[in-house]
Parts: structure tokens; sequence; C-alpha cells
């Protein structure tokens, strides 16, 4: 479970990113058909991580108490909410 404790970090991270980034290139330049193929198996991905993540985050912190000490899930939840909506307010989205 620590296994994937660690791998499910990164991966989420790294498809979060992506998908920012496909939020903005579909933003700047349109082509929805083009970008959907490739967000949405990204978003399929990120979920299942952020899923079995959080399983193995909840039976870390079973197995030793203070290992998952660190900020409460609806922070973290409201960091990431507040940067993405960061992001999308300056790169503004050009209309057509």
């Amino acid at each position: 479970m620590k296994n994937i404790y660690r791998i499910c970090g990164k991966i989420s991270l790294v498809c979060y990113v992506f998908l920012l980034y496909q939020t903005w290139h579909l933003c700047r330049y349109g082509g929805i058909r083009r970008h959907f193929l490739l967000m949405f198996p990204a978003a399929l991905v990120f979920l299942a991580c952020i899923v079995l993540w959080l399983i193995a985050r909840r039976r870390v912190r079973k197995e030793s108490p203070d290992a998952g000490r660190r900020k409460g899930m609806l922070r973290r939840c409201l960091e990431e909410a507040s940067s993405t909506r960061r992001f999308l307010i300056t790169e503004r989205c050009p209309g057509k």
C-alpha cells in the first residue's frame, strides 16, 4: 500500500498538469474533438489515481497514525481549486 500511496500521488499530479495544459490549449486554439480524446482518458486516470490514493492513505494512516498528518483534505482541495482558478483567470480564454 505504501508504494501505491507514493506512486498515485505523482501520477495524479502529472495528469492534473496535463489536464490544465490541454484546457489552456483548448481555450486558446479550439478543437474540442481533438482535445476531448486526450482529456477524457487523462481525467479517468486522474480520478482513478485519486481514489486509489485516498484508499491507500487511509490504510497507511491505520498502520501508523503519524504518517498521514500533513494537511486536511478539504484544505488541499481548496488550494488546488484556487490554483486552477488563478491559472484559468490569468490565461484568459480568447473568444472567437
